[in-house]
């Protein structure tokens, strides 16, 4: 649900920060690094609202969807070098003949940086 978002990802000690205080700047939070905002937020884009388990890092693909003809195809679309935000452009393509009902497909988009620090004011 795209209406799920926090006001900003940070670990001030603020109600809509994410983060708790003294959490990693370099991504990967377990469930421990987490706000209350954080983990309210978390829970309701992925639907774990009763999960008590961490995400995997690398998500898995059901055997059903591998078979489908449907694709995603993304682009970033803030390119720039100085650029600090993340925008993600997902356009879904049908690769077959027949209609595909946009109600029975599920987008899921993860965020991964690795070995590069990130800093978050």
């Amino acid at each position: 649900n795209i209406s799920w978002v926090n006001w900003n990802l940070s670990d001030k000690q603020e109600s809509s920060s994410a983060l708790k205080p003294g959490a990693s700047k370099t991504g990967g939070w377990p469930l421990s690094g987490l706000s209350a905002s954080g983990a309210f937020v978390r829970e309701n884009i992925l639907g774990t609202k009763d999960s008590t388990k961490d995400i995997p890092e690398t998500p898995t693909q059901d055997q059903s969807t591998q078979k489908n003809i449907i694709s995603v195809q993304y682009r970033a679309r803030d390119g720039t070098v100085n650029g600090n935000q993340i925008r993600p452009q997902l356009h879904i393509k049908n690769n077959g003949n027949t209609m595909v009902d946009l109600k029975n497909i599920t987008v899921r988009y993860w965020y991964n940086a690795k070995n590069k620090p990130q800093n978050f004011d």
